[in-house]
């Protein structure tokens, strides 16, 4: 008797689960008809209900970071662009070239000091060692002006200045000279020497060149460079086929 008891109690209760889940679906199923009969469709999932759009002053504050970012990268190039380029030299004074009247005086505070004068003269950065043969060696570091500037102070003041003389034809010299003295002045520059031209009035040929045992060489030829294409297109202009 307790057993079929239990199985009918059993029995019930499966059967009123089933009932209530039957009444669900019956009431769903009227709500979807009761809807169809007034006009109205259940609502579909799309894209923008699932992600709605991020509101315009997210999206307004978003474009400005991205303008301005832009913008800090440009102003980067352009200022890198714009940058002065540095270039670094360096000068050797040998032990022979030395301006020796002074040289019990031209210790490291000394020449410390005339590189600081010179620094300031100039703009170009200067490093300076002394060697134990008592050699000097620079380096000279700014912009190409200012490291022409310090080159040539650091010569004027620390190496004997010895001369050399060439002979050049006269009417040679104002090529030698060129344009405003322009040439002229190029050639000192990138030798570290100073070159006196006879003046026109003058009869002299002799072109005087002083300066550092290596820099006189290099003017030296150079002028003769000069000279030597002048006068093959001398050459060139008179030769008629």
């Amino acid at each position: 008797v307790l057993i079929t008891l239990n199985t009918f109690k059993m029995s019930s209760g499966k059967k009123n689960v089933e009932a209530a889940e039957s009444e669900k679906m019956n009431n769903a199923v009227g709500s979807s008809s009761q809807a169809a009969q007034n006009g109205e469709s259940e609502p579909k999932r799309s894209y923008t209900r699932s992600f709605p759009a991020l509101p315009e002053k997210a999206n307004a504050v978003s474009n400005s970071h991205h303008r301005q970012k832009k913008q800090t990268m440009a102003n980067s190039i352009q200022q890198m662009r714009i940058g002065p380029s540095l270039i670094s030299k360096t000068f050797h004074v040998a032990f022979d070239e030395r301006k020796l009247d002074n040289s019990d005086k031209f210790g490291e505070g000394e020449l410390q000091s005339v590189c600081m004068h010179i620094h300031r003269e100039t703009g170009a950065q200067i490093e300076f060692s002394l060697s134990k043969d008592h050699s000097l060696s620079f380096i000279v570091t700014g912009r190409d002006r200012e490291v022409k500037d310090a080159l040539q102070k650091i010569a004027n003041r620390f190496q004997t200045q010895p001369s050399k003389q060439i002979s050049i034809p006269k009417d040679y010299h104002r090529t030698v000279i060129g344009l405003k003295g322009m040439k002229l002045k190029e050639i000192e520059s990138s030798t570290n020497t100073k070159i006196t031209v006879p003046r026109m009035n003058d009869l002299s040929e002799l072109i005087t060149i002083t300066g550092p045992k290596d820099g006189i060489e290099k003017a030296s030829l150079e002028i003769q460079r000069i000279v030597t294409e002048q006068a093959n297109r001398a050459s060139e202009m008179i030769l008629v086929p």
